[in-house]
Formats: structure tokens, sequence, C-alpha cells
């Protein structure tokens, strides 16, 4: 069952691309890319070796790319390359099972295919004749098709350690109104706590710091296109606090908890949340945000009041950019 879910999931997401190549020809190439992703990953149970996956990802991915460019620029081959790298390390995952549990390396493996997703989004951007911030279509794929990514990886994760029901019922059941309230206090502070990082930043260290948020930097989230501001709103509120607490919190910061001392699996696993967001500009108030999230996440033994914050914390973010800036 699992092998024909994930054929029909590559050829939908190619038929989604093919239908809006008309209005935005760079959503084909990336929903190629991110669809690339998904197959191998499901896939991954139908393949004997990672090799299968490797070579099919290459041959598959050139055939597309030479079609839509009628060349092989830089750019495409460096994104067949990092996608085979993604199929592979799926493709492994899904076939290896490690009934164990979690181990401390199932985080980083977890963090290391979220940068290369991250990597193939980016890339599949090159090509297009305007910004992200002014591409409305690619600009919300982006941010609705990454949380989707992460779901992907956390299944594929969580799988691979036999502990997807235990990792669920463990961090999700019994949630109380005093882990909401945690949550929203944590939010608030958070977002002080950012504020204040950004500031020693750009004061103290002279660094012009580049914001991440979609309705600072994209002209086309205006009131015209109230759909696309509500879409990527949500991705970024409730979608995306979801996935990377779960990804950075329960999986990465977890794993690393069963390992090493608390203080060195904290900092670890802030730096790789910092780092995951490819902006060397906010990496050290990233890193901050990791560390606090770490702790009240260990402290409450639940994802429940972590997610909450991060969630409050991107929810005062983007209200700030809306009818502040």
């Amino acid at each position: 069952m699992r092998r024909y879910f994930g054929m029909v999931s590559v050829v939908v997401a190619l038929a989604a691309g093919s239908v809006l190549s008309s209005h935005n020809p760079a959503l084909w190439l990336l929903l190629a890319g991110l669809a690339w992703i998904f197959a191998f990953g499901l896939w991954g149970a139908i393949w004997q070796k990672s090799v299968w996956a490797l070579v099919t990802t290459v041959v598959l991915g050139t055939a597309a790319l030479y079609l839509w460019h009628r060349t092989l620029p830089m750019t495409a081959g460096v994104l067949v390359a990092v996608t085979a790298v993604i199929a592979t390390i799926s493709c492994r995952l899904a076939r290896i099972r490690h009934p164990a549990g979690l181990r401390w390396y199932d985080g980083i493996w977890a963090a290391v295919l979220f940068v290369l997703a991250s990597i193939v989004v980016s890339i599949t951007q090159i090509g297009t004749k305007q910004p992200l911030g002014q591409n409305l279509p690619v600009l919300v794929s982006v941010y609705l098709l990454t949380p989707a990514i992460e779901v992907g990886i956390i299944y594929l994760v969580l799988r691979h350690s036999h502990i997807l029901k235990e990792f669920l019922r463990r961090n999700y059941r019994g949630a109380s109104r005093t882990h909401v309230v945690t949550g929203i206090a944590v939010g608030i502070g958070l977002t002080a706590l950012m504020g204040i990082a950004v500031s020693v930043e750009q004061k103290v260290a002279h660094i012009r710091v580049q914001s991440n948020n979609p309705f600072l930097y994209a002209r086309g989230l205006n009131p015209h296109t109230v759909l696309a501001a509500i879409l990527v709103g949500l991705a970024v509120v409730v979608a995306a606090p979801i996935t990377e607490e779960a990804l950075f919190r329960g999986i990465l910061f977890g794993g690393f908890l069963t390992r090493v001392p608390y203080p060195v699996a904290t900092l670890g696993a802030a730096f790789l949340f910092g780092a995951a967001h490819m902006d060397l500009t906010l990496l050290i108030p990233l890193t901050l945000a990791g560390l606090v999230l770490n702790a009240v996440y260990r402290r409450n033994q639940s994802l429940v009041p972590s997610t909450v914050a991060h969630a409050t914390f991107n929810g005062l973010s983007v209200i700030l950019a809306v009818f502040v800036h």
C-alpha cells in the first residue's frame, strides 16, 4: 500500500506542477524537486539497495531539467545532486529499522535532510525572473510546502526508530491549560528576547539583519491578495511551529539527551536550529530562541508548551510586520 501511495504522490505533484507552469514556470521546477524528495522517501520500501534510489533520482532529475531548460546549467546539476543525496538517505532510513528507539544521531539525520530540502527549494528560485518576495505563487508554495517536507522527514525518522506512536503519545497526550498559558507567556518573552538580540547585533556588532519574515520583505502580500496572505500566515503561525518543534525539539534535542549531558545537548540542538534557517544574520538570535524552547520542552516533558510558544512568537512577528512596519 505504501509503494502505491508513493507512486500516486509523485504523479499528483508533477501533474500539479504542469498545470501551474502555464502561469508560473518556476513552480514546475519547484514541485518537481519536492516530488523527488517525497517519492523516494515513500518509495524507500521498494528499493532493495539505496543505490537504486540514487541512480533513479539522477536519471529522472537530469531528464526533467533538460526537457525544461534544453540545457543543463550548473544550478540544475546541483539540484540533481542534492535531491539524489536526499533520496539515498531517505531510502536508507525507510529500509533499515532500529527498534531500539531514538538515538542521538537520528536527530542529525533529520536536520541534514531538512537543510538539504531547503537547499533544493532555494535552488529552484534561482531561475525565476523576480526575487522570492515579489513572486507570489512561488512564495506561497515555499511556505506551504516547507512544513510538508518536515512532516515527511519526521515520519521517516520516527518510523525508522519504531517510536512513532510512542512519540505522539508522550509529547502531545495530556496537554493542559497550563501548557497553553506557559507557551503563550514564553512566546511573548521570546519576542522581547529576539528583539533585544537583533538590536544588539545591529548596534554593537554592526550586523545588518535580514529578516526572514515574509510579511516584511514580500511585496505581494498586501490587502489585495488576502487568500495568499492567509495561506502564508497559517503556514508561518500554525504549520511551521508544529513541524519545527517536533523536528528540532522532539527528535533532535530529545535524541541528543539520550547520549550527552543537558548543556551539550541544548547548545548543539539550539545551534543546529539556528543554522537550519540558513540566515547567518539571525544565527545568534535563533540559537538563543532554541535554547529557550529547549528548556521549555525539557521542563514540561511535552511539545505542547514549546509549540504554543513558537506559534505565539511567529504570530506576534506577523502582527508587528503587518500593522507596525
